[in-house]
């Protein structure tokens, strides 16, 4: 049976992660596409730059909602992680890379959030504090998001205090999202060094 299920829940994980809940909230308040404003990006914080604070904060909670749904649907076929995580992944992976806009969708990082929320709530809350930290201090989202992702692979070490067998999932896929998001802020860190990445909620 799990065999079988198996593919599904991937399938599952991948299409719940694939929903472009930000392009729908600016399409369906402003009528307009997302990926024509502000940074291109469809996710919170760019969509909040057309609609609002609110509504990034909903569309974060949705995003991350995502994720944490995609770690459910791998835990309700198989209590074993390696499942739940490939799930969790393939939800990252629909949000990056949602089939509906063509490949085209956020840098991940509110999703990822949910997925180790569900996954692993202590090192969550870690890389959460950091997360409030870099952005208190340099009020930008984009170096916040960045020192998350690094704060997660060693969250999960600190309180493990080894990799083994038993959390060598969790801590791959941490490892291996700590380095696609870097990636995918590379043009924010350019604009971040020439002084034109926008701060968080600043006034045009």
């Amino acid at each position: 049976m799990l065999v079988v299920t198996t593919p599904l829940a991937l399938v599952a994980g991948y299409t719940v992660g694939s929903i472009p809940v930000a392009y729908l909230a600016v399409k369906w308040r402003k009528g307009i596409d997302i990926r024509t404003v502000g940074s291109g990006n469809v996710g919170a914080t760019n969509a909040g730059r057309v609609l609002g604070r609110r509504a990034a904060i909903a569309i974060y909670l949705a995003d991350a909602g995502k994720g944490i749904g995609a770690v459910w649907i791998g835990r309700g076929l198989d209590v074993s992680q390696p499942l739940e995580v490939a799930c969790g992944l393939l939800a990252i992976l629909g949000h990056v890379f949602p089939v509906w806009l063509k490949w085209k969708g956020g840098k991940g990082v509110a999703t990822t959030t949910g997925v180790f929320l569900a996954l692993a709530p202590r090192a969550f809350f870690v890389a959460g504090a950091v997360w409030l930290l870099v952005a208190a201090m340099t009020r930008y989202v984009s170096l916040a998001s960045i020192a998350l992702a690094i704060a997660f692979p060693i969250a999960i070490v600190a309180f493990d205090r080894s990799v083994d067998e038993r959390n060598a999932p969790l801590f791959a896929l941490a490892i291996a999202v700590a380095l696609f998001i870097i990636i995918r802020h590379i043009t924010n860190i350019r604009r971040v060094l020439a002084g034109t990445e926008p701060r968080i909620f600043a006034k045009k």
